[in-house]
C-alpha cells in the first residue's frame, strides 16, 4: 500500500494553541484527528524569522542565504528544487 504524507504548515500558530498539546481553552477536534493518526512535534525550528524565506528553505532543503531567499520579496523560482 502506497502512503500518504500530509505535510500541515501553520502560520502564527503557537503549539500551545492546539487541544491536544494541552490547551483546555482550544477546541479543534480536526486536527486532533489528524494527530491521533499521525505525528505531531514538540519542537521545531526555523532557518529565518521571516515566513517566506523560512517556507523556502523547508520545500528547498536549501538554506534561506544560499539561493537569496532572505526577505519576503524573493520567491522560489520555478528552477529550484522542492520537495
Amino acid at each position: 500500500m502506497k502512503k500518504n504524507i500530509f505535510l500541515f504548515v501553520a502560520d502564527q500558530m503557537r503549539s500551545d494553541s492546539m487541544a491536544h498539546r494541552g490547551n483546555p481553552a482550544s477546541i479543534t477536534p480536526n486536527l486532533d484527528a489528524l494527530v491521533e493518526e499521525g505525528v505531531s512535534f514538540e519542537n521545531a525550528y526555523c532557518q529565518n524569522p521571516v515566513c517566506v524565506p523560512s517556507r523556502n528553505s523547508f520545500l528547498t532543503g536549501l538554506y534561506p542565504h544560499t539561493n537569496g531567499h532572505r526577505t519576503m520579496h524573493y520567491l522560489r523560482r520555478e528552477e529550484e528544487p522542492s520537495i
